[in-house]
């Protein structure tokens, strides 16, 4: 996925957002306080947007908890729904009684 694009979307959801990762890994980032993009670039338009493939995650506080992430193994993004977990409230798996 696009840089930019993660990075847009992120700013567009201040509630938060879900990033999975092609490997199944999934991020949480409860706000765009913890998660950051490297300088931006100028365009030949007069546009910021962000430079790179890469990103950096925070998972909690300190060093340990810093992941760097590539934005071209980034399989989905969505935002972190009413429930708190990134999923529509119906869990997963669940069988409907009939």
């Amino acid at each position: 996925m696009e840089l930019e694009r993660i990075r847009r979307f992120v700013q567009e959801h201040s509630a938060g957002v879900v990033i999975r990762m092609i490997d199944g890994t999934s991020y949480r980032i409860p706000h765009r306080d913890y998660i950051t993009f490297g300088p931006p670039k100028l365009t030949t338009k007069g546009e910021l947007i962000a430079a790179g493939t890469s990103f950096l995650v925070f998972e909690g506080e300190g060093l340990e908890s810093m992941r760097l992430v590539n934005a071209l193994l980034v399989a989905d993004i969505s935002p972190i729904k009413a429930n708190g977990n990134g999923q529509s409230g119906r869990g997963r798996g669940r069988k409907t009684k009939r």
